[in-house]
């Protein structure tokens, strides 16, 4: 069965190269986790009671990996009592964006690449499903024309210009009325070729008139859209590359640009990636390509588009069959973090948690996908909109934020703290001004419509983060009970997905079989089977929030959650390779290029080097790289450079 694929990706510092050590010592990890900083009073502790989150500061996020459920490891030395003794491999993750590159592949195994970015009208007319002009000669057309009206009277039109344009010339009746259909469709493609598109020609009560061409670009247009496929251009695809910006941001960015709405789902796409990384992915769309196109030459080189091609179906989420993944993990020790370590890694795999960028970066997005779930709209709009002592992302987000939350001007009605949130945004674009507008829109309470009006891919964002941590609880529960085989009530995932029960009668065989490593668990919703030994555990954590399994079948069709399921384990099956390499430690010096391929530094005589590992790796949809370099360095927030 399908696994949810919609990821939500972290924001991170806009600068261009940041660096975020992992400390060698385990005293180290025990500062990464401070005391938290006393937080304001929030006006929701129902809900915020229900999970803890961090408040360290407008420079790092909602949540530290434990928080959310991310707390075991996969390698054997993890399973015993000593544990707590075994000290992470130091390494610097994202320093650079090139230092993280993803490539999406799709279902029938194409990689999204950037290899044509530059395109013809020609090729262009194509896309949009327009016919293409047939190349023509002017001067045999010209012959043709004399042929039919003679020297003088083209002579005449060919002596039209821009002085002219009420003039208006009417062939010799005698010859137009004697011309079939294919003969007046000739005569209209003659003038257009002969007079290099400056002649304009029309059809009134029978009689053929003549006239300069005074608006060129727009009939230009106009003619377009006569050669267009009747039969419809169908569905374009195209491949969005990316740096440092988020997938949304990106998608409301070339809307913006393109003046198309942003809730209309006028861009799809299979799902967000990373922000601080170069990302390629497949995107679809019905807009006009030569606006898309026209992307490139805009300023923002964050953003680029290219590979255009029709198709038939829209890209929905979770439509790719895996991500690749380049990865250089800068400032590591080759004694330690060695061949042997990374040959384990690869045979053990990971636990196949649901990573941090799920989580939301400046707002708890579990609590409001509950408050959604719950039906309690307002809330869900007070904790989105809510100031969190944590990285906010921009000064405009945080002060429209702060506007809404606690009306610092002390405005008399609710309607322009609204308004006046929505000028702290200024021209900046996201979920914060949808929602605002929305408001100001539908009224200052609807705040179901408010949730409502957001584009499908947010709207589903919210339910997924709630699904996502209840699995890793789910995770932890179920391995708990056993970290090395299987247990009655359990469920795996065998050959064309299909899924077994365990029982009595058949545990032994699948432990034979080594079906450990296909154990499945619900991401939980109306329409999944529980497994029996966690049953009791789910229920009870429903119970707490409020809800039960038929809270997730929601009467608005776009907040359902049916649910599905997902493996426990990662199992590298793809090819991973790797290699050591060595660069000037005082320098920034790329090591791959920004779509994946290796480069070989410079180093100059007598220069202190440090070494990176650099990692080739394919994960199926859904999966984390995050994750699994987590488990590789065996250090609990490798994310904390989001």
């Amino acid at each position: 069965m399908a696994d949810i694929k919609a990821e939500i990706t972290v924001d991170v510092n806009t600068e261009t190269k940041i660096e975020t050590k992992i400390e060698t010592k385990r005293e180290a990890e025990t500062i990464e986790s401070p005391p938290a900083k006393k937080s304001k009073i929030i006006p929701f502790p129902e809900y915020t009671k229900l999970l803890e989150y961090a408040t360290d500061g407008k420079s790092c996020p909602c949540f530290r990996s434990d928080q959310v459920g991310i707390k075991l490891y996969n390698f054997k030395e993890s399973f015993g009592e000593n544990a707590d003794s075994i000290k992470p491999f130091k390494g610097t993750l994202k320093h650079m964006y090139t230092d993280f590159v993803v490539r999406e592949v799709d279902q029938a195994g194409l990689v999204a690449s950037m290899d044509k970015v530059e395109y013809t009208d020609a090729e262009i007319d194509l896309l949009n499903g327009i016919e293409p002009e047939p190349v023509r000669n002017p001067e045999e057309d010209k012959i043709e024309l004399v042929k039919l009206f003679g020297d003088e009277l083209i002579e005449k039109i060919s002596k039209l210009d821009k002085t002219d344009r009420d003039t208006i010339i009417e062939l010799p009746k005698e010859i137009t009325s004697a011309l079939d259909k294919e003969g007046r469709k000739n005569v209209h493609i003659w003038m257009r070729s002969a007079f290099a598109g400056n002649i304009m020609t029309s059809v009134d009560a029978g009689s053929f008139k003549i006239k300069y061409k005074s608006h060129q670009k727009v009939l230009d247009s106009r003619d377009r859209n006569d050669r267009r496929n009747k039969k419809g251009s169908g569905v374009l695809r195209f491949v969005l590359a990316k740096q440092n910006v988020d997938t949304i941001n990106a998608v409301n960015e070339i809307c913006k640009r393109i003046r198309a709405p942003m809730n209309k789902r006028v861009i799809n796409y299979a799902g967000t990636k990373d922000k601080r990384a170069c990302t390629t992915q497949f995107c679809t769309t019905t807009c006009d390509a030569r606006k898309l196109l026209g992307l490139n030459k805009g300023k923002d080189s964050r953003i680029k588009v290219g590979n255009f091609e029709q198709v038939k179906n829209q890209v929905g989420l979770g439509d790719i069959s895996a991500n690749q993944f380049c990865l250089v993990i800068r400032d590591v020790d080759e004694t330690e973090l060695t061949a042997a370590v990374i040959e384990n890694f690869k045979n053990d795999g990971f636990i196949n948690y649901f990573g941090l960028q799920r989580f939301g970066l400046s707002s708890p997005n579990p609590l409001t996908g509950l408050a959604i779930i719950k039906q309690d709209f307002e809330t869900a709009v007070r904790i989105a909109l809510y100031p969190f002592d944590c990285k906010l992302g921009s000064h405009e987000v945080e002060k429209a934020r702060e506007t809404f939350t606690n009306n610092p001007e002390q405005l008399e009605s609710k309607m322009k703290v609204i308004k006046s949130a929505i000028e702290k945004m200024g021209w900046k674009r996201g979920l914060e001004k949808d929602l605002l507008q929305a408001l100001e829109r539908y009224g200052e309470t609807n705040y179901y419509q408010a949730i409502n009006s957001l584009n499908r891919n947010l709207k589903t964002i919210f339910g997924h983060s709630y699904q996502s941590w209840l699995f890793n609880m789910l995770v932890n529960k179920r391995l708990e009970m056993n970290r090395n085989g299987l247990l009655v009530g359990d469920l795996v995932m065998g050959d064309g997905n299909q899924i077994t029960e365990i029982t009595d009668a058949n545990i032994e065989e699948c432990e034979r079989k080594g079906l450990f490593k296909s154990l499945i668990l619900p991401i939980v919703g109306y329409d999944v089977k529980i497994p029996s030994n966690v049953e009791q555990f789910v229920n009870g954590v429903l119970k707490e929030h409020g809800i039960d399994v038929q809270s997730f079948d929601h009467k608005n069709r776009e907040f359902k959650l049916g649910g599905t399921y997902r493996k426990v384990f990662v199992t590298l099956t793809e090819a991973l390779s790797y290699d050591y390499v060595k660069y000037p430690k005082t320098e920034n010096v790329e090591l791959q290029t920004p779509e994946g391929n290796w480069l070989t530094p410079e180093i100059p005589e007598n220069t202190e080097t440090l070494t990176a590992l650099r990692i080739r790796i394919s994960l199926p949809s859904s999966c984390y790289a995050t994750i699994a370099i987590r488990e590789l360095l065996r250090f609990p927030d490798v994310t904390k450079s989001f």
